[in-house]
């Protein structure tokens, strides 16, 4: 793997991180879950400031993989990742390869 491509996957690690504290400040809250929220697209782009509309549940499920993220649709990057779901608000991709196993190691 090329070191560009390490670092987007470590970008990527450090948005999930702050992803995951918006969900427990969320859990803490007293809306019951179809209340969506706002989460930052997990993408490699660090310029990046999309907002993305997931339920707690929505991304609960997302988090039982160590190797998905949440991007804007059309941030994924084909080389190191592959979109698994989409809807009309969001994509989730997996890490591929060595990128997988960061993602996986960060979390």
């Amino acid at each position: 793997m090329q070191d560009r491509d390490r670092r987007l996957a470590l970008n990527q690690a450090i948005f999930r991180e702050v992803n995951d504290r918006i969900a427990e400040v969320a859990t803490g809250l007293v809306n019951p879950d179809p209340v969506r929220y706002e989460f930052f697209c997990e993408c490699s782009d660090t310029d990046c400031t999309d907002r993305l509309e997931l339920t707690l549940g929505e991304y609960e499920s997302l988090r039982s993989n160590s190797t998905w993220f949440v991007v804007t649709p059309g941030h994924d990057i084909p080389r190191i990742e592959q979109i698994v779901r989409r809807n009309d608000r969001y994509e989730i991709v997996t890490k591929l390869d060595e990128a997988g196993e960061i993602a996986a190691a960060a979390d």
